[in-house]
């Protein structure tokens, strides 16, 4: 029941972070609209040669980088993803072969067990009990 609870507000918590940076970010584009909507042209001199892009909306170039930053981000997360994988089948495979190995020396044991020997316990209770010769009655005279 608590957690239930606990689990409702998260998310209510969770959805309100996302609600109050969102607007904190309509916010800064609303308050700097001629900064985000004037154009400019990127230009790269190299002494040889010069490069330069068409004229572009601000937004644009912004967009661009962040979206950037969230690919460069998701390679190490999946490269990293598919590297716990490998080596998680690693040690399931590791210890699928400990597990046979396991059960090949049980099974060698039991071969190896005499027939006669018993547990601890059911050798003590045996012992423990008191065996009438064959020809004594149970009964009292």
């Amino acid at each position: 029941m608590m957690e239930n609870f606990w689990n409702k507000n998260v998310k209510r918590v969770k959805i309100g972070i996302w609600v109050i940076i969102i607007a904190f970010f309509a916010l800064l584009f609303h308050q700097n609209q001629d900064f985000f909507l004037a154009s400019q042209s990127l230009q790269l001199n190299l002494y040889f040669k010069t490069f330069s892009l068409p004229e572009v909306v601000n937004l644009f170039l912004f967009l661009m980088c962040f979206l950037a930053g969230l690919l460069f981000a998701a390679y190490f997360i999946f490269f990293d993803r598919f590297k716990l994988k490998k080596i998680n089948k690693k040690l399931t495979s590791n210890i699928n072969t400990h597990l046979e190995k396991i059960s090949s020396l049980e099974k060698e044991l039991e071969t190896l067990k005499p027939l006669d020997s018993m547990p601890y316990d059911e050798a003590v209770t045996l012992s423990a009990e008191i065996k009438k010769p064959s020809g004594e009655s149970s009964e009292k005279e």
